[in-house]
């Protein structure tokens, strides 16, 4: 759409909305090897890549072969033919121009570096005029012509960078230079008291693999206000910002990645984080911003551990499956005597545990690695049906005490999951899980 509206309006907006997505959903769908693609990539959680013949695995292809198409365009203004330039790639096109065959070569190594270089190729002068499109986050941008030294600056809103016609001749060089700036974004409407990293067009994750020594995502936040993050030194785009976690508020650097790149190995990133000066909820919970887990990864991508049972997540995966479970764990042991499960969210189509044959079990690990002990169940949990979710309320917990405090490092609560109305399926939901010492 974006496309057709950029070649039928030539509103550099559309153009902007082109990168965007290039950049970053279509390339994030996409496993690196381009043999899986994500029908839903959501902006935390995993990607659950899928194999096979369907509608995503020939539609990303699609949309990654539309790149190379959207990033020249001609159109004409006043008596001259102007080439577009709409995206910074290393590219070249070959097209017709005052009626010759002409040959334009893009050199650059963004978004690395800013800059790039347009050379043209010709058997004889010809003459064009050349928009070179500038998105807001690169002004200000300047278009120099190396023989004349003819200079051309964009700062206003326009979007659009404008070579008057001219002549060309063979090897004439256009040296671009704009800005790369790294931003802070701060949220809003659902993501209001979140702030996500931004490096020119790229929106960049925190890569729960990349840094493995910090606390779960839910529970990270960035310590200033305007964060000035910095790029690691390396060929791989990687980046630097310092992070604060419920737990322990001194700032530790973490590493960032673009959203593309995050999550292809299967594991866990974040978009979002907790906005500088944004205090965490308060979590009475042994186990509150814990390292959380389930069964099957779902495409609900809430959290279970950070206190707040509006924020849920579910093992939908379209698939059945007899058992499901949903864990958090920790680094050191904590001694526990309650344990409390709360439901996440029935849909028509499952989203609970079916307790016709037995509740919920809960599980615990009593050293890390150890072997799951279960500690009994959740007696409490409603009689439900594989059918019938028998009432339950989003947010409604369950409690089990011990007779006495264990010392464990992680829980868990296991079920059998409900299909509803959809039996080729089966999934359930989880909203919190927490552990307290009485």
């Amino acid at each position: 759409m974006n496309s057709h509206l950029l070649r039928l309006t030539g509103e550099a907006r559309f153009g902007d909305e082109l990168e965007r997505s290039f950049y970053n959903h279509l390339a994030a769908a996409q496993k690196p090897d381009g043999a899986q693609w994500c029908y839903y990539t959501a902006l935390e959680g995993t990607k659950p890549y899928g194999p096979g013949i369907n509608c995503c695995v020939s539609s990303g292809p699609r949309g990654m072969a539309l790149i190379p198409q959207n990033t020249y365009f001609k159109t004409r203004a006043h008596d001259a033919e102007v080439l577009l330039v709409n995206l910074f790639e290393a590219s070249s096109v070959t097209t017709k121009l005052d009626g010759q065959m002409v040959t334009v070569e893009q050199k650059t190594d963004f978004p690395r570096t800013s800059g790039a270089t347009l050379t043209v190729r010709t058997k004889s002068p010809v003459r064009f005029g050349m928009k070179l499109r500038a998105p807001q986050w690169s002004l200000p941008l300047t278009i120099t012509s190396k023989r004349t030294g003819t200079m051309v600056e964009q700062r206003g809103t326009s979007g659009w960078a404008v070579f008057p016609a001219r002549e060309w001749r063979e090897g004439d060089v256009f040296e671009i230079t704009f800005a790369l700036p790294a931003r802070v974004t701060p949220g809003l409407h659902g993501n209001a008291g979140k702030s996500c990293l931004r490096w020119g067009p790229l929106v960049l994750a925190y890569d729960v693999a990349r840094n493995p020594d910090f606390a779960a995502p839910g529970a990270m936040g960035f310590v200033e206000v305007e964060t000035a993050f910095t790029r690691k030194s390396g060929d791989a785009l990687a980046f630097e910002a310092r992070l604060r976690s419920a737990r322990d508020a001194t700032p530790r650097p973490a590493t960032f990645l673009p959203f593309a790149d995050t999550g292809a190995d299967g594991g866990a990133y974040r978009i979002w984080l907790r906005a500088a000066g944004v205090p965490f909820p308060p979590n009475a919970s042994l186990f509150g911003f814990g390292n959380e887990s389930r069964s099957r990864s779902g495409n609900v991508n809430g959290s279970i551990c950070d206190g707040d049972p509006a924020t849920f997540v579910v093992t939908f995966n379209a698939r059945r499956a007899d058992e499901d479970w949903f864990a958090i764990s920790l680094e050191t042991p904590m001694s526990v005597r309650r344990i409390v499960f709360a439901h996440g969210h029935a849909f028509h189509d499952g989203g609970w545990f079916d307790t016709s044959t037995e509740k919920p079990r809960v599980q615990v690990q009593r050293t890390k690695g150890g072997a799951w002990e279960t500690m009994g169940t959740l007696d409490s949990y409603p009689a439900t049906s594989a059918t019938d979710s028998a009432g339950l309320r989003d947010g409604q917990s369950f409690a089990m005490e011990l007779k006495q405090a264990i010392s464990c490092v992680a829980l868990r609560v296991v079920g059998k999951p409900a299909h509803g109305d959809n039996p080729a399926q089966a999934f359930s939901s989880c909203a919190e899980l927490q552990a307290f010492e009485r």
